[in-house]
């Protein structure tokens, strides 16, 4: 479950992170374009400036040459043209402020809603750190409680077995113990009844007490070499039993050692193999991320690429095409006024000449009627 949230929780900030480069770069984009609109636009104002200074003295040049009215007519169009042109702009700045004013409202709307899914994420991420961080102190708290109960259940074991132990121990020292008494009294008496019988029959006979005394000697050593012998084959056996007994437990403590340190290991190399595992995923999901990412960047890109030359291939194309109709415009502009400049002077070389021939018709009408 850890390891899901983790992946959630890292995948949300790659998706994060992805998405605030894609808006920064779209930023960029957006600045580039419009300096690079801004300066276009340099180039074609100027160009409509020229344009306008040429096209308004030529226009105040036609109009010098035009009459009176005509140019009372067309001060009412210009007029008029004007007021259209004010209304529009005024038409548009209105729904322009409209549309900037509804996209201020949804972006700010857009940044509060960013800010709220941001301060619910960081707070569902808090409360299932401390859900999580509660429910391992509570493990902790269970697993020492059990281990604790568990060694005193093995120390109870293992007082009651040494109890038992130690009963049987002194169980057998003291038998021993009772059994050495009883053959030393024995023996103290014997050897007190035999001072007696010694001291009576001493003066009877020493043959018989040398004999009696070789006799109860050897009999004594046989007592005692059997009792040792058997008291030497029990201290054996019990010595074995004991070390036994202590080698079985070193052995047993040996192993709940050597299974707890394995335990021990295990988990160490269960928590490195998956600290590295995750390591491992995070580093393949952010490589694959970043695959992604830079895919999305190439094609935004070409994209980018194809929507601008489209563009700009479109914006030349409107340029000259209106280029070419003002060049048109402009040429038949000229065509009529030299067309006008050469019937203005033909009709004035046409009316010299008639003129001229009028007078020379006058001057010899007037010349033949002088005449007698």
């Amino acid at each position: 479950v850890v390891v899901r949230i983790q992946a959630l929780f890292r995948r949300r900030l790659s998706m994060r992170r992805v998405a605030m480069m894609q808006h920064a770069a779209f930023k960029i984009a957006g600045l580039w374009r419009s300096i690079w609109t801004f300066s276009k636009a340099r180039l074609c104002r100027a160009a409509v400036a020229i344009q306008a200074l040429f096209r308004g003295t030529r226009a105040r040049r036609l109009v010098r040459q035009w009459p009176l009215a005509a140019r009372r007519i067309q001060r009412a169009w210009w007029l008029h043209c004007l007021q259209q042109r004010a209304r529009i702009r005024i038409a548009i700045a209105a729904t322009l402020h409209k549309h900037a004013r509804r996209h201020l409202c949804i972006r700010t709307l857009k940044g509060i809603v960013k800010a709220a899914v941001l301060c619910q994420k960081t707070f569902r991420a808090e409360s299932w750190r401390r859900r999580l961080a509660f429910l391992d102190s509570k493990a902790m708290i269970i697993q020492s409680t059990w281990r604790r109960v568990v060694a005193s259940w093995q120390v109870q074991d293992l007082h009651q077995a040494a109890q038992r132990v130690q009963k049987t121990t002194r169980r057998r020292r003291t038998r021993l113990q009772s059994e050495r008494q009883s053959a030393a009294a024995v023996s103290i008496a014997a050897a007190f009844k035999g001072y007696r019988c010694r001291r009576r029959l001493c003066r009877i006979s020493q043959s018989a007490l040398i004999i009696s005394r070789l006799q109860r000697g050897s009999a004594c050593r046989g007592r005692l070499q059997s009792r040792s012998r058997a008291a030497s084959w029990i201290q054996h056996c019990w010595r074995r039993f004991v070390a036994v007994r202590t080698l079985r437990r070193r052995e047993a403590g040996a192993r709940y050692i050597q299974a707890f340190c394995r335990a021990r290991q295990m988990r160490r190399r269960y928590r490195r193999v998956r600290q590295h595992m995750i390591t491992i995923q995070s580093s393949w999901r952010q490589r694959a991320e970043r695959r992604q990412y830079l895919t999305k960047r190439r094609l935004a890109g070409s994209l980018q690429a194809l929507v601008r030359g489209s563009r700009g291939r479109r914006a030349f194309l409107r340029q000259h095409e209106a280029a070419r109709s003002m060049q048109r415009w402009w040429r038949l502009m000229a065509a009529e006024i030299r067309i006008l400049r050469l019937e203005r002077s033909a009709g004035l070389i046409q009316a010299a000449v008639l003129r001229a021939s009028a007078r020379r018709r006058c001057a010899r009408e007037r010349t033949a009627a002088t005449r007698p």
